[in-house]
């Protein structure tokens, strides 16, 4: 009998300490994960990256087609890595920087948000990438103010150098540059007559300056520099202007020293020059280069000296207001809602598809709702001219 009791009385006291054990470790887990919440709600940094991370996550048709070089250009994984990299230095700056949200922002994020919504669904990649950056500044507008909003402007607006909308400078430019060599070419000893867009010399020779030969690529990779260059030394915003308008005037100068250059060689080669024939896109990307090299080492010799910059604890005071959520909910709700209706109006398009379809001898087929028509367009030959490029 009293080994039966002792028995219950061991086991009685096992199950008690299970029970304290389990509840002791519960209350760790639940204090672990309320104090991992809090350092979030802490954390500017740690806020600002989530923002983002999501922001990309949503529009990821836009941010995917940044690595593919047919939709953006070539450039456009090296503008996106840039500005990466710019936003990670800029993370001291956004320690020290006071938060307080502006929740009526959202008037502005929820259309931006729905305007991307239709460009994706037209199949426009440029409009999208216009309104990337534009929606991720207003979350940051949104959810922590606008002292944060200036303090990553550079690094998300540096997305902008990977728009394709920058050939739009083509057609001015190319005219631009067309005028130049009508009035410059006779000053170096060439009797070149410009016609539309090609440029006549004496004899057989002749060469056409092409929208890639305008100028437009030299001036937006020339404003990717001459903006890295700015917020690497912390320039002030009359500084950085300053950068960018001499970085425009170099840029159409060094193309316009390029093309009157390959003119005065094929002149003096009847054609025959290597750099003429064949090397003439190495020859513009070397000239630029060594002109960007040369820009660079002017501005930073003549840079005005820095001032260090203090760092600070990387938490905001508890008074802080935010509007996080509300800036997440406005950068997610517009496409899962309209998500949400493309897949019901999908649903309903495959049943009434179903119930679209006419009798034949051979069986059933859908039945035709249209027709696409097709138009021929005849181009006109040309005689063979060198292309500058």
């Amino acid at each position: 009998m009293k080994s039966v009791t002792l028995t219950s009385a061991v086991g009685d006291r096992r199950r008690t300490h299970e029970i304290s054990s389990s509840v002791v470790l519960q209350g760790k887990k639940k204090s672990a994960s309320r104090s991992l919440v809090a350092f979030f709600r802490c954390r500017t940094d740690w806020q600002l990256a989530g923002l983002i991370a999501v922001a990309a996550v949503i529009y990821w048709p836009t941010t995917s087609a940044l690595w593919y070089r047919p939709v953006f250009g070539g450039n456009a994984i090296l503008v996106a890595g840039l500005a990466l990299w710019l936003l990670a230095r800029v993370r001291h700056r956004i320690a020290v920087t006071p938060v307080a949200g502006v929740p009526w922002a959202l008037l502005l994020l929820v259309p931006c948000s729905i305007a991307y919504l239709i460009f994706w669904r037209s199949g426009i990649p440029a409009l999208q990438l216009l309104l990337l950056p534009a929606l991720i500044l207003l979350a940051v507008w949104t959810a922590f103010g606008s002292a944060m909003t200036r303090a990553i402007a550079v690094p998300v607006c540096f997305l902008y150098f990977a728009v394709p909308a920058w050939d739009l400078l083509g057609p001015p430019l190319q005219s631009l540059t067309l005028w130049t060599v009508k009035w410059l070419a006779p000053a170096i000893g060439v009797p070149a007559t410009v016609s539309g867009t090609t440029v006549l010399l004496p004899g057989n020779g002749k060469f056409e300056v092409s929208l890639a030969c305008s100028g437009s690529g030299f001036v937006m990779e020339g404003l990717a520099v001459a903006v890295l260059l700015g917020e690497l030394e912390h320039a002030t915003v009359a500084r950085r202007l300053g950068l960018m308008v001499s970085m425009v005037v170099v840029a159409l100068v060094a193309n316009w020293v390029r093309v009157l250059a390959l003119i005065q060689l094929g002149y003096s080669t009847e054609m025959r020059h290597v750099l003429v024939t064949e090397h003439h896109v190495l020859f513009g990307y070397a000239l630029f280069v060594a002109v960007l090299i040369v820009f660079v080492w002017i501005a930073v010799s003549v840079a005005p000296a820095r001032t260090p910059h203090v760092v600070q604890s990387a938490f905001y005071p508890s008074g802080a207001r935010t509007a996080f959520l509300p800036a997440l909910l406005g950068l997610a709700a517009a496409p899962v809602l309209v998500g949400l209706l493309v897949l019901f109006g999908h649903e309903r398009s495959g049943l009434s598809a179903r119930h679209n379809v006419q009798p034949t001898t051979s069986g059933y087929v859908p039945q035709k709702t249209g027709s696409r028509l097709a138009t021929n367009s005849s181009i006109g030959m040309r005689e063979p001219a060198r292309q500058l490029v």
